[in-house]
C-alpha cells in the first residue's frame, strides 16, 4: 500500500493545530458594586441630620449593637483627649476681630461654645475660661461690643461648673477667671461673678 496518504493527513492535522488564533481579547464586564460600597457612597451625599437619624435608628432598634459600641468608643476618645487651649484662644481672638460684624461673631462664638460641650466638664471650663481671657481685651481693641455674646460664654461656664468633679484641675482656670471678672466689672458687667463665686467656694480663696 502507498505510504503517502497517512503522511498527508498528518500534515493536514499539523496545519489545523498551528492555525493562528484570533488576536481579539474579550474583556469581562466590571463587577457590580456591593451593597456595602453603595451604602458608603450614599453616606457621602447625605446631610449631617440624615446620617445622624440613621445612626439613631440603628442604635434604638438593636441595643448593644456594634453601632452603639462605636459611638461610645468615640465619645470616650473625645472626652479623654487633652483640651487644646491654644485653639480656643486663637479662635476667640479671630472672633473678636469681627465684632463690627455681629452676625459673624455670634456664629463663631456659638460654634466654639458648642464644641466645648463635647469635652469633659473640667476641660470645657478651661476652654471657656481661655475664651473669656481673650474676650476681656475686646473693649480695648474694637469699637462696638456685643455684650450678650460675652454673657453667653459666662453662662456656658456656669452650666459646666455644675457638672465638675475634679476641681483640682481648675486651679489655674480659677485664677484666670478672677482676672477676667475684674476687667469686665470695670465695664459694669457682672456675668462672670457667679462663676467666680462658685469656684471660690471650692478653692476657699
Amino acid at each position: 500500500m502507498p505510504r503517502g496518504r497517512p503522511k498527508r493527513q498528518a500534515v493536514d492535522a499539523a496545519v489545523i493545530v498551528t492555525k493562528p488564533k484570533s488576536s481579539k481579547i474579550q474583556t469581562l464586564p466590571d463587577p457590580l458594586p456591593s451593597t456595602t460600597e453603595i451604602a458608603l457612597k450614599t453616606l457621602e451625599i447625605l446631610s449631617h441630620d440624615e446620617t445622624t437619624s440613621i445612626l439613631k435608628e440603628l442604635i434604638e432598634q438593636k441595643p448593644n449593637s456594634e453601632a452603639e459600641q462605636i459611638v461610645l468608643k468615640r465619645k470616650n476618645e473625645i472626652k479623654t483627649k487633652p483640651v487644646d487651649l491654644a485653639y480656643y484662644g486663637s479662635a476667640t481672638y479671630r472672633a473678636v476681630r469681627k465684632f463690627e460684624m455681629s452676625h459673624l461673631v455670634s456664629k463663631d462664638l456659638s460654634q466654639l461654645i458648642a464644641e466645648t460641650k463635647r469635652l469633659t466638664p473640667e476641660n470645657a471650663v478651661q476652654a471657656l475660661v481661655r475664651m473669656s481671657g481673650v474676650l476681656k481685651y475686646a473693649p480695648e481693641e474694637v469699637q462696638e461690643i456685643d455684650w450678650d455674646e460675652i454673657a453667653d460664654v459666662a453662662r456656658a461656664i456656669d452650666e459646666q461648673l455644675e457638672q465638675v468633679r475634679a476641681w483640682d484641675k481648675l486651679d489655674a482656670a480659677y485664677e484666670q477667671l478672677v482676672r477676667v471678672n475684674k476687667v469686665f466689672q470695670d465695664y459694669g458687667m457682672e456675668d462672670f461673678e457667679r462663676c467666680v463665686e462658685t469656684m471660690r467656694s471650692y478653692f476657699n480663696k
